[in-house]
């Protein structure tokens, strides 16, 4: 049985402003959406911020991410270049001014929903970008050169582990896990477990 639930999302924000059909429709519905869902359906966001990115020289801001609240850039016409800036500033999508009612409330809805409003090109950029260059909000760390055991007792020290944890944890002695230890920062040219904890 799909038992359906009722949620609000709301609009804030000077870009709403900048589309009057869809500011209209939502104060028309007391300043809020209702969606329909099913409980196992899903609702990412209870608020999006449509944010005024008209101005021929407005450059993104960078935004603080929350698990609740979506960005969508609203613009005069949107262009792959731009899109690209605005998705490595944290936008989850963008609008042009005068696109129809029905595809703003498909946005919205999909944005809702913690869809990503962009181009199938643009993701495609964004993603070879991030994985060559490590751009965007990924940070990529370099690599460490061990085994498959070695791997083990950093995964280990990640956690918090002390040495004789480990070696509780893995059924290994404490001395082995010194020799990996030991070997791991020979190999990576690490001082000691800081040096590791703050490079990886």
């Amino acid at each position: 049985m799909d038992i359906k639930t009722e949620v609000s999302l709301k609009l804030v924000g000077t870009g709403l402003d900048l589309l009057p059909e869809l500011k209209n429709l939502y104060q028309t519905n007391g300043g809020c959406f209702k969606r329909v869902i099913s409980v196992n359906g899903s609702l990412s966001m209870s608020e999006i911020h449509l944010v005024d990115q008209s101005e021929a020289n407005s450059k993104p801001t960078v935004l603080q991410r929350s698990v609740q609240i979506a960005y969508i850039a609203v613009v005069k016409s949107i262009q792959q270049d731009d899109e690209l800036n605005y998705i490595r500033a944290g936008f989850h999508g963008v609008l042009a001014i005068g696109c129809p009612l029905v595809a703003q409330l498909s946005a919205i809805d999909r944005v809702a929903k913690g869809e990503m409003l962009y181009s199938i090109r643009t993701l495609s950029s964004y993603i070879i970008e991030i994985k060559e260059f490590g751009g965007g909000f990924v940070t990529r760390k370099p690599s460490l050169d061990v085994t498959i055991k070695e791997q083990k007792v950093v995964d280990c020290i990640f956690k918090g582990m002390s040495n004789t944890q480990i070696a509780e944890s893995l059924n290994i002695s404490p001395n082995t896990v010194k020799m990996h230890l030991q070997n791991i920062y020979r190999k990576n040219k690490l001082k000691g477990r800081v040096h590791l904890i703050s490079s990886y």
